[in-house]
């Protein structure tokens, strides 16, 4: 079925006035869907019509507008179905800065959209008068009206077909620059017949792709990327997974946040039939109103992860399934779908927890290469700011009292810990260089003045950041604790046993093995149960050395909430 729509007005269940006219409840909702667009007064703005069948959805004729309104681009919204429909193309494109500053004029009316849109809608026209697209920010309905949620909401949950019934999906990533310029001609040369060897190794990384088989990996991606909607962190995964054999919950925007994400986890639950996700959930005062401590915050991107804005969701440290021997996970899902009741076995209670190493991501190495000038100097002090607090937690083992054999086990712990497969270079000595790092925290002279080199550095390979001196050794320290020690700290247990864990973990958290883990668990007690506070590396546990020297009568039902 294909039809031309007619923009028309209706009114917004958000926005009704008290007056029964139904004239003066249009008006009054085209009024606010006006001033929501940031249409000036005077001038009529575009409203959707409802779609005349759920399975329909929405065309735009784009072509270039006779700047009769002082705008150059124009359409028309058409109606088709998948069964019925002419060609079109499905554009895909980054939201970028959300402020909706230029405009389009769909059948006469104005309809505001955002500098990215209006960037990807110009290249769709180049060297053309018309072309027919679907774009979901003009297609779709992104009124927050009920009736517009539940219309989103059927829209979402067909977009793969959308896609896949367009003729091509052109995707727009923003204007270029030297460096997109640069990875599109890598992107050309990917036709040879070896695509692995004719790229170097951290291309390598960024083009493989791998197929895995649990349903959490699905959505493992959303970490790194960014939604205009928190709701598409996961939604926006649904066609996707559907193909790979998995379905996530059908889309509904409203639901609140903390639901949707529930729901989403509950799914992958049910289709892995085992808990591996837990090692990316993380637990973070002032999260989401409502969201079960077990539940992963899929709204976070690392990017962003800063002092004034830490992860929701855990940072990866080592693995290893012998942890928990030869056990397979045993869980049972409460009714209510808040609790998780999981059987495990108690290894200590945390009596001592370093100051955590909060870096700022935003102008870390490991996202960024357009640092501000301070920002590796900036690094550098709030490594040495924390270490010497987590030297102190090591130092205070009974075994390993003096100083020259509490840096040893701390490089041991820090060592063992990072995540696996890493292939990163760590340096001869990486206890001579904690100790440099921890000297300088004791440091009573102005630390941005302190040189992070030993006696036996060469200085012909001595480099400068700021004020600070260091040597190849001490920045390839460094940017193995990045990678393996960002977001962490480390811990000891009233039995001393040392470890690492989230930057979260307190005096007082519960050490936990649950059956089936690779991972030691931190827990903290809470009415009617324990809040489930992230994934830990223990030393000397994750070979099975404390699980075997367990039995049955010390399993124990935790219940997570």
């Amino acid at each position: 079925m294909l039809g031309h729509r007619q923009s028309e007005k209706r009114s917004s269940a958000s926005s009704l006035p008290s007056s029964s006219d139904p004239k003066g409840k249009e008006q009054a909702a085209a009024s606010e869907w006006q001033r929501v667009r940031g249409v000036p007064a005077g001038r009529d703005v575009f409203q959707y019509a409802p779609l005349k069948a759920p399975c329909n959805f929405r065309i735009l004729q784009l072509h270039w507008n006779s700047r009769e309104y002082g705008v150059s681009l124009g359409g028309s919204l058409l109606e088709a179905s998948l069964d019925s429909h002419p060609e079109y193309y499905a554009l895909s494109y980054t939201w970028g800065d959300p402020t909706l500053s230029e405009e389009i004029i769909i059948d006469g009316k104005v309809f505001k959209i955002t500098a990215n849109c209006a960037s990807a809608l110009r290249r769709m026209l180049w060297g053309r008068f018309s072309r027919t697209i679907w774009v979901d920010s003009i297609c779709i309905n992104q009124c927050s009206a009920p009736e517009a949620l539940e219309e989103r909401s059927r829209q979402v949950a067909m977009m793969d077909e959308i896609y896949r019934h367009a003729v091509r999906v052109n995707v727009h990533l923003g204007e270029g620059n030297q460096a997109t310029d640069a990875a599109c001609k890598t992107l050309k040369s990917l036709s040879r017949a070896y695509i692995g060897a004719t790229l170097p190794s951290p291309l390598r990384k960024i083009f493989k792709i791998v197929y895995e088989k649990r349903a959490d990996d699905a959505l493992t991606p959303s970490l790194q990327m960014e939604a205009t909607r928190p709701e598409d962190k996961v939604y926006a995964f649904y066609g996707i997974c559907k193909r790979l054999g998995f379905e996530l919950p059908t889309p509904n925007y409203q639901k609140p946040l903390a639901v949707i994400y529930t729901e989403a986890t509950r799914a992958i639950i049910s289709y892995d039939q085992e808990l591996s996700y837990l090692s990316s959930v993380n637990e973070r005062p002032g999260g989401i109103d409502g969201l079960p401590s077990w539940v992963p915050d899929f709204s976070d991107c690392f990017r962003y992860f800063s002092p004034t804005s830490p992860p929701r969701r855990s940072m990866p440290m080592r693995q290893n399934a012998m942890a928990s021997g030869s056990s397979q996970w045993q869980y049972r899902l409460g009714p209510t779908g808040q609790r998780l009741e999981l059987k495990g076995r108690r290894l200590d209670t945390i009596c001592a927890v370093g100051q955590p190493w909060k870096v700022d991501f935003s102008t870390s190495p490991l996202v960024t290469q357009n640092r501000p000038p301070t920002a590796d100097e900036q690094l550098l002090v709030s490594l040495v700011n924390c270490i010497g607090s987590c030297f102190d937690v090591i130092q205070g083992c009974n075994h390993c009292p003096r100083g020259g054999v509490a840096i040893e086990s701390m490089a041991r712990v820090l060592l063992n810990g990072l995540p696996n497969g890493h292939d990163l270079e760590v340096p001869g000595d990486l206890a001579r260089y904690l100790s440099v790092l921890v000297a300088a925290s004791r440091s009573e002279d102005n630390i941005s003045h302190t040189g992070l080199v030993d006696a036996e550095d060469n200085p012909a390979g001595f480099g400068q950041l700021g004020h600070y001196a260091h040597s190849k050794g001490m920045e390839l320290t460094t940017l193995l604790l990045l990678f393996g020690f960002s977001w962490k700290t480390l811990i000891r247990t009233t039995h001393d046993f040392l470890g690492m864990a989230s930057y979260s973990t307190m005096v007082g958290d519960l050490v936990v093995v649950f059956h089936g883990s690779s991972t030691a668990s931190v827990i903290r007690s809470c009415a009617d149960g324990f809040k489930y506070v992230g994934p830990a590396f223990v030393d000397g546990i994750m070979d099975g050395e404390f699980w075997c020297t367990r039995s049955t009568s010390d399993d124990e039902l935790f219940v997570l909430l």
